[in-house]
């Protein structure tokens, strides 16, 4: 197999059951390793999916005793994948689908030879696009968020809307019949969803492991920019997101929780600009960590 898929898993077994039987109709899936790493769930997920899924050969099922968080247990299938040969790998929630039986294959068909991270064209539930995202990262903007969300119940509405202008993520052409695919340093995408091509893991080895959840997208970007890794958006093939799914399951998706984690991947962000002063380093001790079997 050439191509592989992770899905991480957390409480959530029925929707991402859901998930991976959409994925075998897929057209071209026989090409595909699917790996679904269970996040330290405590409600049977491992032995759900091995009742589901463990007759088919394609499928591997990982537990892990904790949950690692997001990047870390991605990281779990990804190092994986790669110990089998595989370096074109889909990352993806357990909570989204393909619209088309040949969105697969046509995601992975025609990838670009300099292009280290694609994103297909994500529909949210409110039936907006999540792909691309225009949002400048930058060390001075990442601040001015974590300030914001560590002390969001203090703020002023006054500050809080002037905060929020300078920083949201904006779409552009959200009529998605206008969008068109493209190759830009301008841009990044959506964490539901997204290649990691052979180009990316030429130069880093996985996702950075220091974030538990939120903000993975914009660490990737600020990795990718460092790094000279280009994006592709492929406006061709679309995905509907149900969004937040394991988190209502977790902790019911409280918006204090939710500030409170982002400030905190926020936070190892603004060390990620710092370690990056001496990039080579930072590369060499994560391969050493791999090396390890360290998370």
């Amino acid at each position: 197999m050439n191509n592989g898929i992770v899905i991480l898993n957390y409480l959530n077994n029925v929707v991402t059951k859901n998930t991976v039987e959409l994925l075998l109709k897929q057209k071209e899936i026989e090409k595909f390793l699917i790996v679904i790493v269970d996040n330290g769930s405590n409600n049977g997920s491992v032995e759900f999916f091995e009742n589901n899924f463990g007759h088919i050969n394609q499928i591997v099922i990982l537990p892990i005793s904790e949950n690692l968080g997001y990047a870390k247990g991605n990281n779990v299938g990804i190092r994986y994948l790669r110990q089998h040969s595989i370096d074109n790998i889909l990352i993806m929630n357990s909570d989204i689908s393909f619209t088309s039986d040949n969105g697969l294959s046509q995601l992975f068909q025609d990838i670009p030879t300099n292009v280290g991270v694609i994103g297909p064209n994500i529909i949210g539930e409110n039936g907006y696009p999540s792909n691309p995202i225009y949002l400048s990262v930058n060390m001075k903007s990442t601040f001015i968020r974590f300030i914001y969300n560590l002390l969001s119940d203090f703020v002023p509405n006054r500050m809080k809307k002037k905060v929020k202008s300078k920083t949201n993520i904006t779409f552009k052409n959200i009529d998605l019949k206008s969008k068109i695919s493209s190759q830009s340093d301008d841009f990044f995408v959506h964490g539901a969803a997204f290649i990691l091509t052979s180009n990316y893991f030429k130069v880093i080895p996985e996702l950075y492991p220091k974030t538990f959840l939120y903000y993975e997208a914009q660490i990737l970007k600020i990795l990718s920019t460092k790094f000279h890794i280009k994006y592709y958006f492929n406006a061709n093939v679309l995905m509907n997101h149900l969004e937040d799914q394991s988190s209502v399951l977790s902790y019911g998706n409280k918006l204090t929780v939710k500030q409170k984690m982002v400030a905190k991947s926020q936070y190892e962000a603004l060390l990620l600009y710092c370690k990056l002063f001496h990039p080579k380093s930072l590369i060499k001790k994560w391969e050493k960590d791999i090396e390890n079997n360290t998370f």
